[in-house]
């Protein structure tokens, strides 16, 4: 080693502090070559991931690598640069995140450290103003401690993926950095591009953090959904032609993955080592014991859901306070169950279709569903499961493309609406016997259930993103029709994440109401103002009135089932949004399901009133009810349960409409 280590410092003799970091790097790879190579590591592969980026955001500068897991990094810096201070650097503990195993350098001095930034062990191949007359170095010790250094280096395990809860924390990882890169390219143009073409046509005041947050989930999810699709090898270039075409939007925007790879501006070389990344480790996993083990986790459910158990996993490691800033809270499929039994009894009782659901594959009935908080698609594809359930596989009426026609679902939020796609496109072939044709996609939109929007003329296109023209377009003309049926679990979000959105309809309908008799308060004679009507604007009391006013607005009536936050069962402030529903609805079922630890509810034998949803905000299920034939005495019916039974009963969410 002592022949290579005195070739390397021949190759930068001539090195200055006033040099950049990167100019002798081609001597440094051939050095840690080398060293591989005295080592006897063949399986080791040393990529250079050249990179200008003055910010400290790019890529490792060489990237170590074993059977296409990350080994390590090494990273580069200029001659007699501050290593000990590098050390602490934001850049250095990013890097950690991704591997405890890194090397720092100065060209002169090699530094292992761990994941707590400390240092492991170190040697100085010689100083600076003793470069020029090199030969003159004995350097059999320092060659000697580089190569045990290296050896420990080279001797780590990559950090193993053999299963579902590895590859969701491998993907999340890589996928938050992606994000807060991208957020530091605000001034990119292209970037630019892309945020103000996201605003135009799917939320018009979608910030630009929360961009990045939806952009990097959707570049990682591309690189899931084509890994889902081949046993090919995918990279930057073919991944697109392996994700269906009945994923427009997630085709569409992939491509920003291929152009990616034309384009060499340093800006989006930081980038593009995070998805070289999260390829490699797509690539590496086997895919099909991926999904055996997570339809493991539903041993007890009827249907399997590895894709929302998988999405899950990935979004408590991505960011698990997304889910309460979103008010993102899955809901269990035997509250689903029963919310689709309770729509399909009122079907038959008040609409008179005597196969409930299953009359919407009937082509001139007028039975279309909306699930405006669609989420990964659980109330639609429990949906389809019970329209289908009245016909036998070889009925001529057993068609699953009615349904696609009929069925409808909005997201906001770009993991769940990819889940959601592929869930139930991988269930239609599964269990349905339908594959989707190439000309076909789901009725599930991107979008904003509370915002209308209209692509101007004079707006910027961009025909990388014509897809999401064409999903705006769909979203909003869906958004005009006549539904007969509105079901889901909305945000709840007292802070509401829809700021100024839908306001001055909530306002209206339930705000201005309590100032007025008969539902204004009076104290001494005067009427008193509202204190708390921020409450009025939780983002569920918006979809509420959302479902409210459709279904006002419509001729047939409707049926609005869906579980919720119950603080407007009895909080005064919602007064005048009970008022309201009142007058629209001609029956209304509730089950108050309880479960808020604020109140400290307890179950009526004393234990522990459990939520079925991790949340301390008790929540309840809702069934109105608007029959275009007026029924003459309106019906509440309320019923109270106890969650912690209901939480555990499959079965009991089957019958237990019968009994309100």
């Amino acid at each position: 080693m002592i022949k290579e280590l005195y070739a390397y410092l021949e190759s930068i003799k001539d090195i200055t502090a006033e040099d950049k970091e990167h100019t002798y790097r081609s001597a440094l790879e051939i050095l840690l070559n080398d060293i591989k190579k005295n080592l006897n590591f063949s399986k080791v592969n040393i990529k250079h991931e050249p990179n200008n980026d003055k910010e400290g955001r790019g890529a490792p500068d060489f990237l170590i690598t074993i059977d296409s897991l990350v080994l390590g990094y090494i990273e580069n810096k200029r001659v007699n640069a501050n290593l000990d201070e590098i050390i602490k650097s934001e850049q250095i503990k990013k890097y950690l995140t991704l591997s405890d195993n890194i090397i720092l350098t100065d060209y002169l001095r090699f530094i292992l450290i761990d994941e707590n930034c400390n240092i492991i062990d170190e040697v100085r191949i010689c100083y600076l103003s003793e470069i020029k007359n090199y030969k003159k170095i004995k350097l059999d010790d320092a060659g000697r401690k580089l190569l045990d250094i290296f050896k420990i280096f080279f001797s780590r395990e990559p950090k193993p993926i053999n299963t579902a809860l590895e590859f969701a924390d491998a993907l999340a990882i890589r996928t938050r950095i992606l994000r807060d890169d991208l957020y530091e390219l605000e001034n990119n143009n292209q970037i630019q591009r892309l945020y103000n073409i996201f605003k135009n046509t799917i939320y018009s005041q979608i910030y630009f953090a929360d961009f990045c947050d939806n952009f990097a989930q959707t570049l990682t999810y591309s690189l899931f959904l084509a890994r889902l699709n081949t046993n090919e090898k995918i990279d930057l270039y073919n991944l697109t032609k392996f994700i269906p075409k009945s994923f427009p939007l997630i085709r569409a925007m992939s491509k920003f993955l291929q152009d990616l790879e034309e384009l060499n501006t340093n800006d989006l070389k930081t980038i593009k080592w995070l998805l070289n990344e999260i390829i490699n480790i797509t690539n590496h996993i086997n895919i099909v014991s991926i999904i055996e083990e997570l339809n493991k986790y539903d041993n007890t459910a009827v249907q399997k859901d590895p894709y929302m158990h998988f999405y899950e996993t990935f979004l408590y490691k991505y960011n698990p306070e997304l889910r309460e800033l979103r008010g993102v809270y899955y809901t269990p499929q035997s509250v689903v169950n029963f919310i689709t039994n309770s729509i399909d009894i009122v079907l038959k009782d008040y609409f008179h279709k005597n196969k409930g659901l299953g009359e919407a594959l009937e082509k001139d009935t007028n039975i279309t569903l909306l699930d405006f908080a669609a989420g990964t698609g659980t109330f639609l594809l429990d949906s389809f499961r019970k329209a289908l359930s009245y016909y036998q596989k070889n009925s001529v009426k057993y068609n699953p493309k009615e349904l696609i026609n009929k069925f409808y679902g909005f997201e906001f939020m770009i993991a769940p609406y990819t889940i959601a796609h592929l869930k139930i496109s991988q269930t239609l072939k599964e269990e349905f016997d339908y594959s989707l044709e190439d000309d076909e996609r789901l009725n599930i939109f991107l979008t904003n259930t509370l915002e209308n929007i209209h692509l101007d003329e004079g707006k910027e296109k961009n025909n990388i993103f014509e897809e999401l023209n064409e999903e705006m377009n769909l979203a909003q003309k869906t958004k005009e029709k006549s539904i007969l049926i509105i079901t889901g679990n909305p945000p709840y979000s007292g802070a509401s994440a829809n700021k100024g959105i839908f306001e001055e309809e909530v306002r209206k309908e339930y705000k201005d109401s309590l100032e007025y008799p008969p539902l204004a308060i009076t104290r001494n004679g005067k009427i008193e103002k509202e204190k708390n009507p921020k409450w009025l604007l939780d983002d569920y009391v918006k979809f509420i009135r959302f479902a409210q006013q459709k279904i006002d607005n419509q001729n047939a009536g409707g049926i609005f089932g869906f579980i919720s936050n119950n603080s407007f069962l009895d909080n005064p402030t919602f007064r005048g949004m009970r008022y309201s529903l009142l007058k629209s609805f001609d029956e209304i079922y509730i089950v108050n399901l309880h479960g808020n630890t604020r109140k400290k509810e307890v179950s009526p034998d004393g234990s522990k009133d459990d939520n079925v949803f991790d949340i301390m905000q008790g929540v309840s299920i809702n069934i109105f009810v608007k029959n275009s034939q007026k029924i003459k005495d309106k019906e509440l019916e309320y019923k109270k349960l106890n969650p912690s039974y209901y939480k555990h009963s499959n079965d009991y969410a089957n019958v237990y409409y019968y009994d309100l």
